[in-house]
């Protein structure tokens, strides 16, 4: 992974996906912080939400609604086949699956690097004794084996990660370890409220545009320089440090992780994919 805080320098403002950076420079966003900034301009209906919340008090451990409305999204969002755990940050997540199943890898993605599968691998397949860890992202395939990873885009000190189950038996090992270790993993009232309020807008995402017509266009502007399924994209190159850096000398900010896909904006120009194209094909 590259260093964005060497390439990149410091952020001044975040606009939808927009960096303006402290030298003046403008940077079209692609990596969108690996998928938690994927509601773009939508998300300041979450940072409202946030303060509605810090304004009503919703801040202590006292029970509220909120939970129940958030399972409810979860459900609409993910559907009800899979047992669900919802923990307080990706890295408790990794700590669970380590502690409970030695996971010592990266979540692996479900697309490109997968071998150029479009499908989970069956975990019964795996001659590991570890259960395979998929990172789940909006709008590709439900899981159907192993476990799924699924942070809920937003503000990184609101969000939550959800563990994701196919298999019941893996499901009672990881709830075991949780409910021993509950005061270090649950999530806050505030992360429900706010997380609710996140899946119900990915779920309005497509009608608000950001769909299969949005991003063919993007891929017949880019001219061939992704490959892409649904809104994620990965460049067609050997060569993957070249092409970040060089699309950084254009102002587009690609993923820094060779192993994890772009996304697709919600807003872009002409002029700054034409740019990116012309630096690449120089």
């Amino acid at each position: 992974m590259f260093s964005i805080n060497t390439l990149l320098g410091p952020v001044r403002r975040i606009r939808g996906n927009r960096l303006y950076l402290d030298n003046g420079n403008r940077i079209l966003d692609l990596y969108l912080d690996n998928g938690l900034r994927i509601l773009s301009y939508q998300d300041t209906k979450v940072r409202m939400y946030a303060k509605n919340a810090i304004e009503k008090g919703i801040t202590t451990s006292y029970p509220g609604l909120y939970e129940t409305r958030f399972n409810k999204a979860l459900q609409l969002f993910l559907g009800k086949n899979h047992y669900y755990i919802a923990i307080s940050s990706e890295s408790a997540s990794w700590y669970l699956l380590h502690e409970c199943f030695n996971v010592t890898e990266n979540f692996l993605e479900l697309w490109p690097c997968n071998q150029g599968n479009l499908n989970y691998v069956d975990s019964a397949s795996n001659k590991s004794s570890k259960p395979l860890v998929y990172r789940i992202r909006p709008f590709l395939p439900a899981l159907d084996h192993g476990i799924g990873v699924f942070t809920i885009p937003g503000p990184k000190p609101i969000t939550t990660s959800m563990l994701v189950f196919s298999d019941k038996a893996y499901y009672k090992k990881a709830l075991e370890f949780y409910n021993a270790h509950e005061k270090f993993l649950s999530v806050t009232p505030i992360q429900h409220y706010c997380c609710a309020r996140s899946l119900f807008s990915l779920l309005r995402l497509s009608e608000n545009g950001y769909n299969q017509q949005h991003w063919t266009k993007f891929l017949d502007t880019c001219n061939g320089l992704f490959m892409s399924n649904g809104p994620y994209i990965y460049p067609q190159t050997n060569d993957y440090e070249t092409f970040f850096k060089t699309a950084l000398e254009a102002h587009v900010l690609i993923n820094p992780e060779i192993g994890s896909p772009s996304i697709i904006p919600m807003q872009y120009s002409k002029g700054e994919i034409d740019k990116l194209v012309r630096l690449i094909r120089h």
